[in-house]
């Protein structure tokens, strides 16, 4: 320690004697630092930027709006950060109180003359949720506005803040006129406190409540003017006066903090005669001495409906597809100038091109235009399109299978040869979207729209999904669109569209008759179907193709539900409707739940929800509501909308929900709740992190549908030398064999390293295998993104595992660049 602070030091005496100094190495040491070490230009904190640190647990800042003297507090809550809010649902309203106070502490204002609060904070049991507490500048009378907000954490920006309270501060602090140092009270009945959180003691006394609050373990009251935990459970015991057990505070008015820092409290409640919901409360420290005064606190019975409905509002995590119009840009010089039509030309798409004044070739498939490349050495062409056929009447799961068979097909061979890598795929689609078939459509057509859009974010820049009507001024749209960069568009005439996630509005959850039957299929619908009883009421369930339920049937019949198990395939339409014949008709089925059992090959998982999406459909009726959930938005979720769609067109509820791969956070009973009150026909359920959404968006690689939510940044980052394939080709041509091969072996180990967190890339041994390094799928696509934009190839998405080693990853790199 005295070395550390520049005292010298002799060592001679704790080292051992030598017979000969060793010399010091002919190269300087090389080091590599592992702690974090503070920048020369480090970023501004928070108190350089003018804010007052504000000793809060809850509020971190303080800021001076200028001109006018209002002053913003921000804040976060989560329960890592506030432990003692334990399994508290929603955030205790003496919280909001304290709030009050602690600003108009700060604010020169010492007494709350009214708080009210106007919406349930709730507590999230993952993640925080930030706060914002604002106090508007003083009034003629000295009075001050202030409102608490809160938004969760995550949300996009400009996503709409929560108010939860308002109130309104004054500056005079009236002393107390009483005290509770008598105590217990003179002739006061001892009462039962029962399980009341905080309450040592209580007694009862001409009307009047008597209560002794202690502190919790680890209710810190430093920096809070009257800890949350305390105050809560001071205000609850109010409900020892005869008022219900439910009942909770939602209105204070003329609050007065008389000291701060109490660990044990003395309470006294009054009630009023003309309001029974209404009560005085008179708040002292273990020796009596006043520490708050309460002029009244109103409370409230039956919140949970406000609760639950919050919630749903807070939560968010549901998104809903809006087809916005965009004009298309002007074709220019950097256009696509070659075109082809390969397949079945189910559209005529070449004879539309052709009249649009954009010339296309025709092949039979992509082998025989692979193969003509090859024969003569020319270029692929800037864009490929294929149609997608339509669906085979009568026959819609069939067409379903068919049609994602031969769209994955396609992808695998597109990605497979490295003749196309500069080329985009076009999908055409007719009907397959809710642009443009909003009574259904074609639901082959849109299970490819979810196939091809999962293929969108591995392989960017690679393919395009355009649904068209066929007409002449749609053909000259698309080729403006392409030559923009959309990626997905749905073309009516001369409108082009395009689809935007935007957040859904909150909805009112729908409501179970209890004397019908919900019918639950899957397993994921089965731990759902214990939230429809517990939450939704739902007292008859019929589980159909359910295995190994004996837990979850006890469960059930716990939460007061009858229960009965069908073990038929829900995709076996005579079975099904057998198993419905059955069903009491005084417990009509009024609703299904059908969740889709993921499957590893995409086009059966489809298929097979197709076939039972529509046995449901003809056993269950038009009359039931329909809830069908898939785990990721793919061609499965795909083609559920579009069959959502159809059944609404009809006069049936039904919604699809649907989970986006690449979000945070599962689709728990919350947000399945959350969505199914949404109301719409498709309904994206997710958790996205907006901070990686946005640096997908710096980097160009943001997905279409979230566009809306994410937006990039509008200036372009300077790039330094040849851009292109062909400014990287050139710089490896002026190097010899050796030196070409050892700048592709660094290329690769650096940004290996990068993607792995190391300081350089001589951390990464150039024969071993990636796998072993710790690259799984997304580490491994992190990697092959970084090289494709370093080198400007369209290596596929496995390229990473395929060549196992550094060594064989960049000799491969280089034969796709000088074809050998």
């Amino acid at each position: 320690q005295a070395w550390t602070h520049g005292v010298p030091v002799d060592w001679t005496p704790q080292l051992p004697e030598v017979s000969h100094p060793v010399d010091l190495p002919t190269y300087p040491f090389q080091r590599q630092h592992y702690w974090l070490s503070a920048s020369h230009a480090a970023a501004p904190t928070v108190s350089d930027l003018g804010p007052g640190a504000l000793p809060h647990p809850l509020l971190g800042a303080a800021v001076e709006l200028p001109g006018s003297g209002s002053l913003l507090y921000t804040g976060r809550l989560s329960l890592t950060a506030q432990p003692w809010l334990g399994d508290a649902e929603t955030l205790p309203g003496a919280t909001f109180l304290e709030l009050a106070l602690r600003a108009g502490e700060e604010a020169g204002t010492g007494r709350v003359d009214a708080l009210t609060l106007h919406e349930p904070l709730v507590v999230p049991r993952r993640g925080g949720v930030q706060l914002r507490v604002e106090v508007g500048e003083p009034e003629d009378d000295g009075l001050r506005r202030l409102s608490v907000h809160s938004r969760r954490e995550g949300r996009a920006p400009g996503t709409a803040w929560t108010r939860h309270a308002t109130a309104v501060l004054a500056a005079d602090e009236p002393a107390p006129g009483w005290d509770l140092e008598v105590w217990p009270p003179l002739d006061a009945e001892p009462l039962d406190a029962g399980s009341l959180p905080g309450i040592r003691a209580a007694w009862r006394r001409d009307g009047e409540l008597y209560a002794e609050i202690v502190s919790g373990e680890g209710h810190d009251p430093a920096g809070y003017a009257l800890h949350p935990a305390l105050l809560e459970a001071a205000l609850g015991s109010a409900v020892l006066t005869g008022l219900p057990a439910g009942a909770t505070s939602v209105e204070w008015r003329d609050v007065t903090l008389h000291a701060v820092g109490a660990t044990t409290l003395r309470v006294r409640v009054v009630p009023t005669a003309d309001e029974p919901l209404r009560v005085a409360v008179e708040i002292a420290d273990g020796s009596g001495a006043p520490v708050a005064t309460v002029g009244t606190m109103l409370l409230e019975d039956g919140a949970d409906d406000r609760i639950r409905q919050a919630a749903s509002a807070q939560r968010g995590g549901q998104y809903t597809v809006e087809w916005t119009d965009e004009k298309p840009a002007p074709v220019t010089a950097a256009a696509p100038h070659s075109w082809a039509v390969v397949g079945e030309d189910v559209f005529r798409a070449r004879s539309g091109l052709m009249a649009a004044g954009t010339y296309a070739e025709a092949h039979p498939g992509l082998d025989a235009l692979a193969a003509r490349i090859e024969a003569e050495g020319a270029p692929a062409p800037d864009v490929v399109l294929v149609s997608v056929a339509a669906t085979a009447d009568g026959d819609i799961a069939t067409s379903v299978r068919r049609g994602v068979e031969e769209a994955a097909q396609r992808v695998r061979t597109w990605l497979a040869d490295a003749r196309f890598a500069g080329s985009r795929l076009v999908f055409l689609t007719k009907d397959a979207t809710a642009a443009s078939a909003p009574q259904g459509g074609d639901p082959a057509a849109a299970a490819v729209w979810g196939l091809i859009r999962a293929a969108q974010e591995t392989d960017p820049d690679r393919f395009v999904l355009a649904d068209t009507d066929g007409s002449k001024a749609s053909w000259r749209s698309l080729v403006k669109a392409i030559a923009a960069g959309h990626d997905q568009l749905a073309l009516r005439r001369s409108t082009l569209k395009v689809p935007r996630l935007v957040p859904a509005a909150a909805g009112t959850r729908p409501a179970y008759d209890p004397e019908g039957t919900v019918l639950v299929v899957g397993r994921q619908a089965e731990s759902y179907a214990l939230r429809l009883a517990e939450r939704h009421g739902v007292r008859n369930l019929l589980l159909a193709g359910a295995r190994d339920t004996a837990d979850l049937e006890a469960r059930l019949t716990a939460a007061g539900a009858r229960v009965t198990v069908a073990p038929v395939d829900p995709a076996d339409p005579t079975a099904l409707a057998d198993v419905l014949a059955a069903v009491p008709p005084a417990h009509p089925v009024i609703a299904v739940v059908h969740a889709v059992d993921p499957q590893e090959d995409v086009s059966t998982e489809a298929a097979h929800a197709a076939r039972t999406a529509l046995a449901l459909r003809e056993a269950a009726g038009p009359d039931a509501a329909y809830v069908m959930l898939s785990e990721e938005e793919g061609a499965t979720g795909a083609f559920l909308e579009a069959w959502a769609r159809a059944l609404r067109s009809g006069g049936t509820t039904a919604s699809a929900l649907s989970g986006r791969p690449g979000t945070a956070g599962p689709v728990d009973g919350e947000l399945l709740d959350a969505a199914t009150a949404v109301g719409a026909a498709g309904v994206v359920v997710a958790e996205p992190d907006f901070e990686a959404l946005a640096a997908l968006a710096a980097a160009g690689r943001l997905p279409a549908l979230w566009r809306g939510l994410v937006r990039g940044p509008a200036r372009r980052t300077v790039k330094e030398g040849p851009a292109g394939a062909g400014g990287f080709k050139q710089r490896l041509l002026a190097l010899d064999a050796a030196g070409c091969d050892a700048l592709l072996l660094d290329l690769v180990r650096e940004h290996a390293a990068n993607v792995l967190g190391h300081g350089s890339g001589d951390a990464i041994d150039a024969d071993r295998k990636f796998r072993d390094m710790g690259f799984d799928s997304l580490s491994a696509l992190a990697l092959r993104n970084a090289l494709n934009d370093a080198t400007a190839l369209r290596m596929p998405p496995g390229v990473v595992f395929d060549q196992p080693t550094s060594a064989e990853l960049a000799q491969h790199i280089k034969q796709q660049i000088f074809g050998r």
